[in-house]
């Protein structure tokens, strides 16, 4: 996992597995959250370590603050750690492994982000889907996302909240300091999913074709759906990629229209322009079913 992410431009880091309440409250976590059910340190050497942590989020934003006070305005880490949850009857806790990361920098975006979070999926023969997500305290409600995998939520990712960013001690003119995405995937749960063993799946020997699909849908129809949809009616298609999104008259009040990079690939044979076709109809057919879409 480690070389899948350092694949991806991230530097993996490792933190203390102490912080303070106010990390929690800093990140407004409400107080009934089982997130402030934490295992407490009895002779803290610091009122700032006196918890044994329950998320990784805010170990990442730390190192996140660190980085761009000290004049390094992008970068992109991550971290396999243990959280700690505590048990009933005086047990030792639940040591958690949990999978943390974080991109910040002009360059980044929830796509480049949700890119790293589908490149992992890929890498561990895992389907992830992207739920949204506007329950997560410390994410921008309309900028983030749940990971699924076989339906079962696993982890989130998302823009930090404005209302967090606009707290921290940085700069405001710097625009990078306003770019700050935090992710978190719970790892056994992740595994969970995984096969017992991984069948090798040789590349194809015929070209791969790639056709663009430009789609109007309603304003409330997420990207997520349609590209689900898209790779679900064709077993043909290895890859959808969203490559622009836009809004305006042509397209009418309260639709946008989302243009996608589908590539197709088939190991035992070329394709050809009319099977293609075939298939495109097939996926034109199934999202105007599913989620009224519609070619522009």
């Amino acid at each position: 996992m480690c070389r899948i992410l350092c694949g991806q431009g991230y530097h993996e880091i490792c933190t203390l597995s102490f912080y303070a309440d106010s990390d929690l409250d800093f990140l407004r976590i409400p107080a009934d959250a089982p997130e402030r059910n934490v295992l407490r340190i009895r002779n803290p050497i610091s009122a700032n370590l006196a918890i044994m942590r329950p998320l990784l989020a805010p170990s990442m934003m730390n190192i996140v603050v660190e980085n761009l006070k000290k004049g390094n305005n992008e970068g992109r880490i991550f971290e396999i750690s243990n959280i700690y949850v505590p048990r009933e009857g005086g047990e030792l806790p639940d040591e958690r492994p949990h999978l943390g990361f974080a991109a910040f920098g002009d360059r980044e975006d929830f796509f480049t982000v949700k890119g790293t979070v589908e490149a992992l999926g890929k890498a561990l023969g895992l389907d992830f889907d992207v739920e949204r997500a506007t329950d997560v305290p410390w994410l921008h409600p309309g900028i983030a996302a749940y990971v699924l995998c076989e339906g079962e939520r696993i982890g989130c990712f998302g823009k930090l909240a404005n209302e967090v960013t606009g707290e921290l001690k940085l700069h405001k003119d710097a625009k990078s300091n306003h770019k700050i995405f935090l992710g978190e995937i719970d790892y056994p749960t992740m595994m969970s999913h995984m096969a017992a063993s991984f069948r090798y799946r040789p590349l194809s020997v015929f070209p791969s074709v790639i056709r663009d699909l430009a789609l109007t849908v309603s304003e409330e129809t997420p990207c997520g759906d349609l590209m689900h949809e898209i790779a679900r009616a064709c077993p043909k298609v290895s890859d959808v990629e969203l490559f622009d999104i836009y809004r305006g008259e042509q397209v009418g009040e309260g639709r946008k229209s989302m243009a996608f990079k589908i590539t197709f690939e088939a190991d035992d044979k070329p394709l050809l322009p009319e099977e293609l076709d075939k298939y495109i109809k097939k996926i034109l057919g199934n999202l105007k079913f599913k989620l009224g879409a519609e070619i522009r």
